[in-house]
């Protein structure tokens, strides 16, 4: 890196120059500084006359440079070839010497010293000490490069011309001309990194205004946009806490519901259990009186046997008695017949007779008696047919009824187990949404401290921007 002027270009060196005089070598036409070389209303001619007089190279010199110079000239592209290898292995100008930028300025300064030693400082001498000054300038190689180069390349040029028989002149021709080559070539340069970076700097401003800029412009922007999500944000969280609490209330409520509803069917499977306990004892006492009606028929229907063999006794008696009367009547007949000595026997006959119709009248009472008991008794063997139908009946449903309770049980405990859980489960959404709730402020507050965040990023975007525009406005002062 040269100490005279640090220079950083990242455009690409262009083509190798020409080597014809007067034409550009290097950089293009609009890049040429040719009027900024020269004092104010100075042509190149003029300036190539006040350096011939500021480092007193005179006619006498300029004759003798011209006389000695062909042998120079004739070596001329081993001298910068010597020279450039000599500074080449000083880092770190050997690696910007190194491509096509680096063939550029070698044949460049064949052309140039050239003309320095063939004496030749007239327009084109001048134009090619601009393009060495901005090719140093360009390739960042500095003042002290050239310097360097121009000392090796004038101690090589002595070494050729030592036999000359005005050596002493010479040399001092040389070293006064060496010196204005120098001085004209770094001025140059210096004329050259000066426009350089003038450029620099502005394409550096339009690039950080291109770019800083607008990240500072998109920081603004996006500082406007976080203060309005924020604040949207703000909103619908101050909205989304006053659902919870409605929500968390109803929550509350429906939890204080449904373990009402638990406590109740707890209370429910509770008498449901006490209602199948009467179920079962109803049941099993239908089913006793069943049995105990089905015992009754049976001894009913043995009374209506009973009641049937004495009906049948009573039928035959009821015939003896008619018989009794028929031999009751034939012994009086035969009493009759026989006389003062059948009297007895008719009375006999008689009282017979009589104990016949008495027996008889008792017959049938007893008939009429037994009839109404066998009616009686039918009667009480369908009412108990009735009842032990009924009573089946009862025992059926209440068989029926115990087995829907035993079911009814069942699914009350189920239902009182998920009501349990559900009561369970709406104390967790209650502890739930409290914890949304609490969330949510949280959430609140951070979105309060995100919207101050925006603001504050707001008030920083604009701070930075005036600080860009501040220094961008320096930095074109620069230029």
């Amino acid at each position: 890196m040269s100490d005279d002027f640090e220079l950083f270009d990242d455009t690409p060196p262009p083509a190798a120059a020409a080597s014809t005089a007067g034409t550009d070598l290097f950089f293009d036409d609009d890049d040429e500084p040719a009027a900024a070389s020269a004092p104010q209303g100075m042509s190149m001619t003029e300036r190539v006359s006040q350096y011939l007089e500021l480092f007193r190279v005179d006619a006498g010199a300029q004759a003798l440079i011209a006389e000695a110079g062909p042998k120079v000239v004739a070596n001329v592209e081993q001298i910068v070839a010597i020279a450039s290898d000599w500074v080449q292995r000083t880092p770190p100008f050997g690696e910007k010497m190194n491509g096509e930028a680096g063939a550029t300025l070698k044949g460049a300064l064949v052309e140039h010293w050239s003309r320095l030693f063939r004496a030749e400082f007239t327009a084109d001498y001048i134009a090619t000490a601009q393009q060495l000054g901005f090719m140093l300038a360009y390739l960042d190689l500095g003042a002290s490069w050239y310097q360097s180069m121009a000392t090796h390349a004038c101690d090589q040029a002595m070494t050729l011309l030592r036999g000359h028989r005005r050596f002493d002149d010479l040399a001092a021709a040389v070293g006064r001309a060496s010196q204005l080559d120098v001085s004209l070539v770094t001025h140059d340069y210096f004329e050259a990194a000066k426009q350089t970076r003038a450029r620099m700097v502005t394409e550096l401003a339009q690039g950080f205004e291109k770019s800083i800029k607008g990240v500072v412009d998109e920081v603004g922007a996006m500082a406007a946009t976080l203060k309005a999500n924020s604040s949207q944000m703000l909103q619908r969280l101050s909205h989304m806490d006053y659902e919870t609490v409605n929500m968390a209330a109803a929550a509350e409520e429906a939890s204080f519901s449904v373990q009402n509803i638990s406590t109740n069917s707890a209370e429910l499977a509770g008498s449901i259990q006490h209602i199948l306990g009467n179920v079962v004892r109803t049941s099993d006492a239908a089913s006793d009186a069943a049995q105990a009606a089905n015992a009754t028929s049976e001894a009913m229907q043995s009374l209506l046997g009973v009641a049937s063999r004495i009906g049948r006794i009573g039928e035959t008696i009821d015939t003896i008695a008619r018989q009794t009367r028929m031999l009751a009547l034939n012994a009086t007949i035969e009493a009759a017949r026989a006389g003062a000595a059948g009297r007895g026997f008719a009375v006999v006959a008689q009282e017979i007779k009589k104990l016949s119709e008495q027996t008889s009248t008792a017959t049938h009472d007893i008939a009429a008696s037994v009839g109404e008991a066998v009616a009686a008794t039918n009667k009480a063997a369908d009412t108990i047919a009735n009842t032990v139908n009924a009573v089946s009946g009862i025992n059926q449903v209440a068989a029926e009824v115990r087995q829907s309770v035993e079911t009814q049980t069942q699914a009350t405990a189920t239902i009182a187990e998920h009501v349990g859980e559900a009561a369970s489960g709406a104390k967790a959404v209650t502890s739930s949404v409290n914890s949304a709730i609490e969330a949510l402020g949280v959430s609140a507050s951070a979105a309060g401290e995100l919207n101050q965040s925006a603001d504050a990023l707001a008030i920083k975007a604009d701070h930075m921007r005036r600080e860009v525009d501040s220094y961008l406005e320096r930095l074109r002062t620069l230029s």
